[in-house]
C-alpha cells in the first residue's frame, strides 16, 4: 500500500462507506510493534490538538493543557485496544494484538478527519454543532464495533455492539464505585 495524501484520502472515503471491506483489507497488513506505538502516540498528540482548537476541553485542570489531553487521549486508546482485545479473546476472538492496534488506530484516525471536518462545519452551522458532533460519534461507534467484529472473526454485529456497551457501562461503575467516596467527601 501506497502512503500518499490522495491515497490514505482515499481509504478514509473508502471507511466511511465501507468499513467491513476496509477492516478485512487491512487485518493482514504486518506493521512492526514499534511503529504501532508511534502511530498511536502521534494520534493522540494530534486529537489533543484538535480538541485543544476546537475549544472542547472544558473537564478539569488536566484536560485544559494540550500535553494532558494527549496522555489522556493516549490511555483511552490503550484501554480500547487492550481491553477488547482481553474481552474479546476471552468470547474467542482470534484477532492479535498487532492487528488490533491497527485497525483501531486507523479507525481513530478517520474519526480525526471526521473532527476536523465537523469542526469547520461547526464554525459554519454553529447551531447545529451538537448534531454534528453527537453523528461522528454515532460513526466513530458503529465503525469501532465493525472493525472488532472483523478483527476477531465474531458472526454478529448486534453481539460486538452489546459487548462494547456491556464493557462501556462496566467500566463506568467501576470507576463510580472508586470515585463515588472521594466525591461524596467533598461535597
Amino acid at each position: 500500500m501506497q502512503f500518499t495524501v490522495q491515497s490514505i484520502m482515499q481509504l478514509v472515503g473508502e471507511t466511511l462507506r465501507q468499513p467491513h471491506s476496509v477492516a478485512a483489507r487491512l487485518k493482514p497488513e504486518f506493521v512492526p510493534r514499534n511503529v504501532l506505538w508511534l502511530i498511536i502516540i502521534v494520534l493522540s498528540v494530534l486529537s489533543a490538538i484538535l480538541a485543544t482548537l476546537g475549544g472542547t476541553v472544558s473537564a478539569g485542570a488536566l484536560m485544559a493543557k494540550p500535553f494532558g489531553m494527549a496522555i489522556m487521549t493516549f490511555g483511552l486508546l490503550i484501554l480500547t485496544i487492550f481491553g477488547s482485545q482481553l474481552v474479546c479473546r476471552f468470547f474467542g476472538g482470534t484477532g492479535t494484538l498487532n492487528q488490533a492496534m491497527l485497525l483501531l488506530s486507523w479507525q481513530h484516525f478517520v474519526v480525526l478527519c471526521l473532527q476536523v471536518v465537523g469542526f469547520l462545519a461547526s464554525i459554519i452551522l454553529a447551531p447545529l454543532s451538537g448534531l454534528i458532533t453527537l453523528g461522528i460519534g454515532v460513526i466513530a461507534f458503529w465503525q469501532m464495533a465493525v472493525f472488532i467484529k472483523v478483527l476477531h472473526d465474531f458472526k454478529s454485529l448486534g453481539n460486538v455492539i452489546g459487548g462494547i456497551l456491556a464493557l462501556y457501562f462496566g467500566v463506568a461503575f467501576f470507576a463510580f464505585l472508586i470515585l463515588a467516596p472521594q466525591l461524596g467527601g467533598a461535597m
